[in-house]
């Protein structure tokens, strides 16, 4: 049975002598990244007022490559696109941030309040953490944002330093304006050099017709994707929001050692933020321990994205691990799949296989003619659902789909339950 998933995941790949940045509170030999898979540079492309090509244009651009998209919205008038084209986009990993509820001159605390609150309800798991100014105009006091949303994105300047001084008032390249184009990569190259964050501002696409202020030449943004896919070693490409997430949880963070053994090291990350938003995984490495060969890293009794990196000519560890997800364990063994059934009739033992990159599913041990398969990502956010037919007990996985992540993998049929944590090995 082939099954389509979904939500595409960004694929990690194994990236060679960055520079990282390490922190107070992290106890060597550990560092975090200053960027995702310690990359050098994060860039971000954000989208106002939700016109049409940006749907049918820009963003398949983006799908072909596993990036995403920040769509800044207006929940209401002419200028909002539809909770259904919202909800696809939010389902491919796009971010859905709020752009007011009215587009007026200046927003205020009201819209703001107002603007987060339709996307919650009406696009289910999306927080709305990020605002993309209208009109490019702060609201005052500028400290109402802090009220509703962690970051908010500005026009013209930048690209923003690693720690952002004002997260209130990001800068961006504005692109397009009255259709002039500008050199897309030579600003993820100035972000480069400083290590730091480039964030685009785009509204049309093409022509006038889908933007009468200003419009980016899908020719020119899809060349610059192209670079940017080169440059997966150097640039890490992420929502709006998720690199502000980022941002604030490395400077929050706390790393330290429990316990180190001869086969496995228990290690601590935490901080002091709240975990119903900040949620997004952080890179961190540390030297292969001597004389291992093979590594295994779990997170509160799942398995999560590592894998081994050259630094310096020297084989590292990294991974990627949610602060106050519990503790880190890192091994030397193989470390056995989490797996449990609930309700009335409990299926024992694990139903489900992982044969390189199929599930195989024992569909007898379930008490039931049809059964639902839904695959999520540790985060939370759902990564496809199926309902396979009786006689088929396959699930292919779609390497561009669940790239390297550890996912959940949850069974339903008839009055019983089984759900369990699952790494791919490609």
């Amino acid at each position: 049975m082939k099954v389509t998933i979904f939500r595409q995941c960004a694929v990690i790949h194994l990236v060679a002598a960055f520079t990282g940045f390490v922190f107070a509170a992290v106890e060597s030999p550990y560092e975090v990244g200053t960027w995702e898979n310690f990359c050098r540079a994060a860039v971000s492309h954000t989208f106002d007022d939700g016109t049409p090509k940006q749907f049918s244009k820009a963003m398949p651009l983006f799908d072909a490559k596993g990036f995403k998209m920040t769509l800044g919205t207006v929940t209401s008038g002419g200028m909002f696109p539809g909770w259904d084209k919202l909800n696809a986009a939010f389902n491919k990993g796009h971010e859905i941030a709020s752009h007011s509820v009215t587009h007026p001159t200046t927003i205020n605390d009201d819209e703001m309040k107002r603007s987060q609150e339709a996307i919650r309800t009406n696009v289910p798991g999306e927080l709305c953490v990020s605002l993309i100014y209208p009109n490019c105009n702060l609201p005052a006091p500028v400290t109402d944002v802090d009220k509703y949303y962690i970051v908010a994105r500005g026009c013209g300047g930048g690209p923003a330093e690693k720690t952002p001084a004002n997260f209130r008032n990001i800068p961006s390249l504005v692109v397009g304006q009255s259709g002039a184009q500008t050199d897309l990569d030579a600003y993820a190259q100035s972000a480069l050099s400083g290590n730091g964050w480039g964030v685009y501002l785009h509204h049309g696409i093409d022509d006038q017709q889908d933007h009468s202020w200003a419009w980016t030449s899908s020719a020119s943004l899809g060349n610059h994707i192209d670079y940017l896919n080169r440059n997966r070693d150097k640039f890490w490409v992420e929502t709006f929001g998720n690199v502000a997430r980022y941002i604030k949880e490395r400077d929050a963070v706390s790393v330290s050692v429990k316990s180190t053994g001869d086969n496995s090291i228990t290690v601590a990350v935490t901080d002091n933020l709240p975990d119903s938003i900040f949620n997004y995984p952080l890179s961190i490495r540390r030297p292969l321990p001597e004389g291992w060969t093979n590594v295994y890293v779990i997170q509160g009794g799942k398995e999560v994205k590592d894998t081994i990196v050259t630094v310096n000519s020297k084989k590292h560890l990294m991974f990627q691990v949610l602060p106050d997800a519990g503790d880190v364990v890192i091994a030397k063994e193989p470390v056995a799949v989490t797996g449990r059934s609930s309700g009335p009739q409990a299926v024992g033992a694990s139903p489900v296989k992982l044969l390189h990159t199929t599930l195989l599913i024992d569909s007898r041990r379930f008490n039931a003619s049809k059964l639902t398969v839904e695959l999520s990502a540790l985060t939370g956010k759902t990564l496809g659902r199926c309902v396979p037919d009786a006689d088929d007990d396959r699930i292919a996985l779609p390497y561009n789909a669940i790239g390297r992540s550890a996912f959940i993998v949850k069974i339903s049929g008839g009055s019983s339950i089984w759900s369990g944590v699952f790494m791919p090995r490609w």
